[in-house]
């Protein structure tokens, strides 16, 4: 039996890879270059907006004196971890006790 979120995620990319092949096909050759330096353009910027974004938390969470960022297993989601800051942050929040697990 296969992961029904792995499906999923199998299913939108074969979705994006069959629009981006029929948007190429319609376009002229220096259209579709210049679509397909865009796109990676794009996707580029994301993810180093993503990592800019991770790295400013991580400095939000060392300044609030959570210490450093290391992860460690979620009691929330299980089978998912979390940064020690943000476990840490939330149980403040939630006025649980702290437990490094």
């Amino acid at each position: 039996m296969t992961d029904p979120l792995l499906s999923v995620i199998k299913r939108a990319d074969d979705l994006r890879l069959r629009t981006v092949r029929r948007v190429v096909e319609l376009l002229t050759p220096q259209q579709a270059v210049e679509f397909l330096i865009g796109a990676a353009q794009l996707q580029f910027g994301i993810h180093g907006w993503g990592i800019n974004h991770d790295l400013m938390l991580m400095l939000v969470f060392w300044e609030v004196g959570c210490g450093p960022v290391v992860m460690v297993e979620s009691q929330r989601r299980p089978g998912k971890r979390e940064s020690f800051a943000e476990k840490r942050v939330l149980q403040d929040l939630a006025g649980e006790e702290i437990i490094v697990t």
